[in-house]
């Protein structure tokens, strides 16, 4: 009876352990998809930014209209981008 009880215990404490184990796997693979989430918005936000300066930059020969394009886009851009890098 005594040889049951402690097989019984163990059982117990081992499916305490592997719960405790997994809910911290659960825990920490979730930080993980968060911070994944946090990073590829940071960098979505600056893509408009930076395509406007690389436009206006790789152009040799720029007219007028152009650059006031480029320039609306750039600073339509650096208006959404600023508060997101300001929040982070």
């Amino acid at each position: 009876m005594c040889r049951e009880a402690t097989m019984t215990s163990n059982l117990a404490s081992e499916q305490e352990d592997f719960a405790a184990n997994l809910l911290a796997d659960y825990e920490q693979t979730n930080q993980q998809i968060r911070m994944l989430a946090d990073i590829r918005f940071k960098l979505l936000a600056l893509v408009p930014t930076l395509t406007a300066a690389a436009a206006l930059l790789t152009t040799a020969t720029v007219a007028h209209g152009t650059v006031l394009a480029v320039g609306i886009l750039g600073l339509e851009a650096g208006s959404t981008s600023l508060p997101i890098l300001y929040y982070s």
